[in-house]
């Protein structure tokens, strides 16, 4: 008695070459180039590079010895947060920007 059935083999073979038959296109074509990557910066970035960049050291003296003192505070876990103080500033801050430029 002989037994009538699909071969698994043979529909794994099949099913490879079907999957295949796309890649075989593609390899063929002489045009064929993978897409490559873009990036592009907003206008708010620009704006803030620049800014970043005409910044003039003499206006914005960095104090090191408080900044030292600051990095210690925080490694040791003694360093404090205001909160309202830091709303305060961050509000002053955001004020200052988007007043209109004086000429």
């Amino acid at each position: 008695m002989k037994i009538q059935g699909s071969n698994p083999i043979e529909y794994i073979n099949r099913a490879y070459k079907r999957n295949r038959e796309p890649l075989n296109i593609q390899e063929k074509k002489s045009d064929f180039r993978p897409q490559q990557d873009r990036i592009e910066i907003s206008e708010a970035s620009k704006a803030l590079k620049s800014r970043i960049e005409n910044l003039d050291s003499k206006d914005e003296e960095i104090d090191w010895k408080k900044v030292e003192t600051i990095r210690q505070a925080i490694a040791k876990g003694t360093y404090k947060v205001s909160p309202e103080g830091l709303s305060d500033k961050l509000l002053d801050e955001l004020s200052t920007q988007n007043r209109p430029e004086e000429e």
